[in-house]
């Protein structure tokens, strides 16, 4: 999926979690599961970091995304 940096709710995600911080949580992670292929999964779930309730506020999504992001880590 080569456009999968064009998704909304991927340039969201990436601008909350960074690699570094990724490669820290996951010093270990098989191979496989690299920053660039979480967003590249991320990408074909466009709802997942670009819905808040039907809010279209900036702000709102952001933060929505930030709870997605931290619920999803959490069980990962």
């Amino acid at each position: 999926m080569p456009d999968y940096l064009e998704k909304t709710n991927v340039i969201r995600a990436r601008s909350i979690l960074n690699e570094t911080f990724w490669n820290g949580l996951f010093p270990n992670a098989h191979p496989i599961y690299t920053y660039e292929n979480f967003f590249q999964a991320m990408a074909k779930y466009p709802k997942f970091c670009d819905e808040a309730n039907g809010v279209v506020f900036e702000a709102a999504l952001e933060q929505s995304c930030k709870i997605e992001l931290a619920t999803l880590l959490a069980h990962i």
